[in-house]
């Protein structure tokens, strides 16, 4: 097998490449580097790299560069989701499975405001939808994505970063959101790309819990699962769950550990 990454180096990818299995020699990760390959905006470049690795598998993780001022109202976002369409349609004419990572802001019932990066999100998903039952394209939907090492989200790295977390101000403490780790959502995308799986794949954890909730976990100083509780229960059930990847076996073992150092003793 040949797989192709595109965003390697970002959050989801970084933990997509360390999940991935060393099982045969044979198989080859080609990941997408912009000095060899050039730009993923550009379309001849795109088909080029497909030409040249002639990849099985494809993963298109990338997106507008999560480093520049005003992210979410950052012009790139349009380029990027125009783009990853047409890069849909390229891979599957090359006979190859891809998996594109998308975000539940695609949601039309997402809490968040619009912007064009959310905006983006949802016609790309529309998009999908138009292919219809193509058994070769999957569209990954991660929830709200954490990483303390990586200080992501931004509400996780102001908290960290303050020089008195537990005195923090919050500007929406009891906004609740499906909090995953960026390591439960690489290995989940590896498991469901291993099976070739296809269609809207929810990337979560199925629980919902305040930012005010999230931020006591990660300092250590709440407790969210109760003792009558498995160690998989905390918060409130969410209306987007993760069924295909728990089909598969996969479970979001970083995110549980968290909240289970909060489960009280009988």
């Amino acid at each position: 097998m040949t797989l192709l990454i595109v965003g390697s180096s970002g959050l989801v990818g970084r933990h997509v490449v360390a999940a991935l299995p060393v099982e045969d020699a044979r198989d080859t990760i080609v990941r997408w580097c912009r000095d060899r390959d050039g730009d993923f905006l550009n379309t001849r470049d795109r088909r080029e790299t497909l030409r040249r690795f002639r990849p099985n598998k494809v993963l298109q993780l990338g997106w507008a560069n999560t480093g520049i001022p005003s992210y979410e109202f950052h012009p790139d976002h349009d380029s990027w989701m125009k783009a990853t369409a047409e890069f849909i349609g390229e891979t599957r004419e090359a006979d190859a499975w891809i998996g594109v990572v998308s975000s539940v802001a695609d949601s039309r019932d997402s809490p968040t405001g619009m912007s064009p990066y959310r905006r983006a999100k949802m016609e790309l998903r529309e998009r999908f939808a138009h292919l219809g039952n193509d058994e070769g394209v999957a569209l990954f939907r991660p929830s709200y994505l954490f990483s303390q090492f990586a200080l992501r989200p931004r509400v996780l790295r102001d908290l960290l970063l303050h020089p008195d977390p537990l005195s923090f101000k919050f500007d929406s403490p009891d906004r609740k959101h499906d909090f995953i780790h960026a390591i439960d959502a690489g290995s989940g995308i590896v498991q469901a790309m291993k099976h070739g799986c296809s269609g809207e794949i929810n990337v979560c954890t199925g629980r919902l819990i305040s930012v005010r909730e999230f931020a006591g976990a990660i300092l250590n100083d709440v407790e969210l699962v109760r003792p009558d509780q498995a160690a998989e229960e905390w918060g409130e059930r969410s209306k987007e769950t993760p069924e295909a990847l728990l089909g598969l076996g996969w479970k979001p073992t970083m995110s549980i550990s968290l909240f289970r150092r909060h489960q009280h003793n009988p």
